[in-house]
């Protein structure tokens, strides 16, 4: 179904509403159905026939949705669902792809473990890895981070130091380095301020473990 001009408009003023930019946006209006695209994804809201129907992604709890349309006020009923689409669209968008963002920082470090036997640290080795953490903690205060994000980063590596002192030393470290990468991920910090980060990492801990960053 080809859109009144005026029914486009009403679309372009809903995108402005939500704060998004209509350039953003491909409309793709033809008779058998009009179709609204965001630019370099896979996200759409299509209005199809005489507006017997509707099909978009994202949706609430599903990445696409098809609806039926029976009611005489279809254009109301139209623009509900959009208003909603929008919606949805902006929560997908704004959020982090955890996931990517996990691989991404795993691809970012590349950890040596000597070969070498699975013992306990020594108390020296235990004094040594409490020390390096006290070094990060006093570094971390420079990044700008919000008290939460110091908290927790904190609180990660008060745990490291804890299981230093009843984990084996190659368990230990891969536990460091799966705590290392968790801890990117769910701060969801820039870029710069990751490669920071890992920096002070590697320096503190490289008495213990060697990560080359790449």
């Amino acid at each position: 179904m080809s859109l009144l001009k005026i029914q486009k408009n009403v679309l372009f003023d809903e995108i402005v509403s939500k704060g998004l930019n209509p350039s953003q946006f491909i409309i793709d209006s033809h008779t058998l159905a009009t179709n609204i695209s965001f630019k370099n994804s896979k996200y759409y809201f299509q209005i199809i026939g005489s507006i017997s129907s509707i099909d978009y992604s994202p949706a609430k709890d599903a990445l696409r949705k098809k609806i039926l349309i029976t009611k005489d006020n279809r254009w109301t009923v139209v623009l509900s669902y959009f208003r909603l689409w929008l919606d949805y669209l902006l929560r997908e968008i704004e959020q982090p792809d955890k996931w990517d963002d996990l691989l991404e920082s795993s691809n970012q470090v590349h950890w040596h473990i000597e070969e070498e036997q699975n013992t306990r640290f020594s108390h020296q080795e235990v004094l040594d890895i409490e020390s390096s953490v006290k070094q990060i903690k006093s570094k971390i205060e420079s990044l700008g981070l919000l008290p939460e994000q110091l908290r927790l980063i904190e609180a990660r590596l008060d745990y490291l130091c804890d299981k230093a002192k009843s984990f084996n030393r190659i368990d230990w470290k891969n536990f460091l380095i799966g705590t290392l990468i968790s801890l990117v991920v769910e701060l969801a910090l820039p870029q710069e301020t990751v490669k920071t980060l890992w920096h002070i990492f590697r320096d503190a801990f490289k008495h213990v473990i060697l990560i080359f960053l790449r």
